[in-house]
């Protein structure tokens, strides 16, 4: 298995020209957002259950994001804690560097266009997104308790933490939906 390898942070790119653009860059932020909380979660779950799982982006081989799976032929084992710990800070990073993005992406909304209605739902599925960030730890934290702690059970509080975390994400797709209507709205008039 090949060792986890940090790439190299590039310059953020330069912030949207175009509302329209400004709102698919969000959406594409809550993609990879999306995409690296499944990485984590698997790698977890890989870790304490002691069975493999596919290993796919989050450990780079090249400067360049791929979409697909670079690794998976190489998953004959799940991680061992110093690669979980690597997965995992290369995650969070990842997860830090959305957030910057839509912090980025708030400003431009507010200053640039001059539309606080949409820097305002932006903010308001950031603070979500913390809350849901805040409840994975806490769960994690809690699945980690019961592989070290048997004799404890741990079901009841695993389940009470994925169902708020399910609740967020009902939630943030709510909020979401009023981007991706602004989104249609805003495509449509540049078709016509």
């Amino acid at each position: 298995m090949a060792q986890p390898q940090a790439s190299t942070p590039s310059a953020p790119p330069p912030p949207p020209t175009t509302l329209l653009a400004t709102l698919k860059a969000f959406t594409k932020a809550q993609e990879t957002r999306a995409a690296l909380s499944r990485e984590l979660d698997d790698a977890l779950s890989s870790f304490l259950s002691g069975t493999p799982s596919p290993l796919t982006n989050l450990i780079p081989t090249t400067p360049e994001p791929v979409s697909a799976s670079t690794c998976a032929s190489e998953a004959v084992r799940p991680p061992n804690e110093l690669e979980l710990g690597e997965v995992l800070r290369i995650g969070f990073t990842g997860i830090l560097e959305v957030r910057q993005e839509v912090d980025t992406l708030q400003a431009v909304l507010r200053v640039v266009f001059k539309r606080d209605d949409l820097a305002d739902v932006l903010e308001k599925v950031e603070k979500l997104e913390g809350d849901r960030l805040k409840e994975t730890i806490q769960r994690d934290q809690l699945r980690r308790l019961a592989v070290l702690a048997p004799e404890e059970d741990f079901t009841q509080a695993i389940a009470d933490a994925n169902k708020k975390r399910q609740e967020l994400a009902l939630e943030i797709n709510e909020e979401s939906r009023e981007i991706s209507a602004e989104i249609a709205e805003l495509s449509a008039d540049e078709e016509g």
